[in-house]
């Protein structure tokens, strides 16, 4: 247990009075952290404005990643740049407008969602390899203060494998599920039926998605509002989040479907973009969508997208109460 040194006394005679033994065995050591306000990470400005997938596609090769993922608009530009090593996801609030971009790791979808709504930009690094960063700087400073001593500290580069895989085995008898049925009728398609609007077009602008197999089975749903905006901006938000709700079910194989004929044109490029303030999500959602393995976006009526109109207002309605 963790105390403070003036309650010392009070605590071992708790201790004495309250153990089952007459005398018990226990050790007191003092906590001397010189650096007590110290953080658990650090904030700073870059040299000079670069775009964030410029900076994200850097810190992929300070960290020797194939590749790294980046929450916000390709183009923002970033100066002031917030780092927490490890899992630093609860300190977006504490980010947001302190920092154009909190780099950390182990990010949620609605965290992410947050993020966005608060203009905060994220680069997700992988828990294990930006702490493993930072505790290499801090050995090699523990290595040189022993080193007097003659005590040699070493350090192991190979993260513990904490997960494993193993592919499905059918028991004998049973029928097929319906993932594999799916995958050898269907390709294992999930639909995905996402909208997005705005009261006043600009005005307070929501979205809504929800996620379903192939036999209408709902397994996700996203409501969110998005602040100002417009009916289009908001389409493409609903796009581009209801994608980023599926990769993180692990989904691959999707059939798209939205009511809006413009969004659903200009990805499959048959409309051009000419509203250039629409050109930096429609950039946003091509990226995503090039993390499918295999996708379709189809036009449907707004009737056939009630479910998803259905959580776009429930959104407005939720933050018009707030």
């Amino acid at each position: 247990m963790v105390f403070p040194g003036e309650r010392h006394q009070v605590v071992v005679v708790a201790l004495r009075l309250g153990h089952s033994y007459e005398e018990p065995d226990f050790d007191i050591y003092a906590l001397e952290n010189t650096e007590r306000h110290a953080g658990a990470g650090r904030s700073g400005e870059l040299a000079g404005e670069t775009s964030l997938e410029d900076f994200a596609a850097q810190l992929a090769e300070l960290f020797g990643l194939d590749e790294v993922r980046y929450a916000g608009l390709p183009g923002r530009m970033i100066r002031r740049v917030a780092v927490v090593p490890g899992s630093g996801a609860d300190y977006i609030s504490l980010c947001a407008g302190n920092a154009d971009v909190l780099v950390t790791g182990d990010i949620k979808y609605h965290q992410t969602m947050h993020a966005a709504q608060a203009g905060l930009a994220l680069i997700d690094i992988p828990h294990e390899v930006s702490e493993t960063l930072a505790l290499e700087t801090w050995t090699m400073r523990l290595a040189k203060a022993l080193e007097l001593r003659d005590i040699k500290v070493r350090i192991s580069r190979v993260a513990p494998a904490l997960w494993q895989t193993v592919a499905g085995r059918r028991i004998k008898g049973a029928p097929a599920t319906r993932k594999a049925k799916n995958q050898q009728e269907e390709n294992g398609m999930y639909h995905l039926y996402v909208d997005g609007g705005s009261r006043g077009n600009p005005g307070p602008a929501g979205i809504g998605a929800v996620l379903a197999s192939d036999a209408g089975e709902v397994v996700d749903t996203l409501a969110d509002y998005i602040g100002e905006a417009t009916n289009n901006v908001a389409e493409y938000q609903a796009m581009i989040s209801g994608v980023e709700m599926a990769l993180d079910h692990g989904i691959r194989q999707l059939a798209i479907f939205s009511d809006s004929e413009l969004i659903v044109r200009q990805l499959e490029g048959r409309y051009k973009v000419k509203n250039e303030g629409l050109r930096p999500y429609y950039q946003q959602a091509k990226s995503i969508l090039s993390r499918l393995e295999e996708y379709e976006i189809t036009a449907i009526p707004r009737e056939a997208n009630a479910d998803a109109d259905e959580l776009v207002n429930a959104a407005l309605d939720e933050a018009a109460k707030s």
